[in-house]
């Protein structure tokens, strides 16, 4: 893999990043997600005022999710450098095809719920529902995903390592504080709710600042190895 490809692939994280937000945010509205005590007639009238929106917001969040795949092969990649057996990088990536696997399934439910707005309200209300927890709720996989990272850029004991090793200790709290969200089916409020605090919002925010500062270390490990591969 060529320097100007592994850059354009790194860049990719902060550009699916952007799109994610978009189209969540602006098209579809599930930016900050719908309250799950939310009565039945207003949910449905959400999906059945705003179907295009929800609709068009799905197609890129699926476009998002598949750019980010292109972003943590490069991580991968960084990861293979760092481990003598490679036990972490495939951890890394089984988790990352998990997390992100739940994210275009749940956009294809959103979808659902939009497609057909005369259905009745128990059902919208229903994939609604479905579309939410597989969105929060599949917390784990992407835990895993940011921990491997941290255990790869930790175990890496070279003198000049690949990643500094702040950055591994870094994505490990971040995997730990994205966590919460795996408890949204117990809770309809409070800070584990699918809107709460600690289900979503801190969620959210570990994972960006992983996804930015990986993209930070990535970025950097493959400057600093440039000299060798142009030799």
């Amino acid at each position: 893999m060529n320097l100007r490809t592994q850059l354009v692939c790194a860049w990719l994280g902060p550009i699916g990043t952007v799109i994610l937000f978009f189209a969540m945010f602006f098209l579809m509205g599930i930016l900050p997600p719908f309250r799950p005590s939310l009565a039945q007639g207003e949910l449905v009238a959400i999906y059945r005022q705003h179907p295009i929106g929800m609709l068009t917001g799905g197609l890129l969040l699926m476009l998002a999710t598949s750019i980010y795949m292109a972003f943590f092969a490069l991580v991968a990649v960084q990861m293979k450098r760092m481990e003598k057996t490679p036990f972490w990088t495939y951890v890394f990536l089984t988790s990352s095809i998990l997390a992100f696997y739940s994210v275009i399934v749940a956009e294809m439910v959103f979808s659902a719920a939009a497609y057909r707005p005369e259905r009745s309200d128990m059902l919208i209300q229903a994939l609604s529902d479905l579309a939410f927890i597989l969105y929060v709720g599949t917390a784990l996989p992407g835990s895993v995903q940011m921990v491997a990272v941290g255990f790869a850029v930790l175990g890496d004991d070279r003198a000049d390592p690949v990643y500094p090793r702040w950055v591994g200790y870094l994505d490990i709290w971040a995997g730990i504080l994205a966590s919460p969200g795996t408890l949204i089916c117990l809770f309809k409020l409070g800070p584990f709710a699918w809107n709460g605090a600690l289900a979503f919002w801190v969620a959210a925010v570990a994972f960006g600042i992983w996804l930015n500062v990986n993209f930070w270390a990535a970025r950097r490990a493959i400057l600093r190895s440039a000299p060798a591969q142009r030799g």
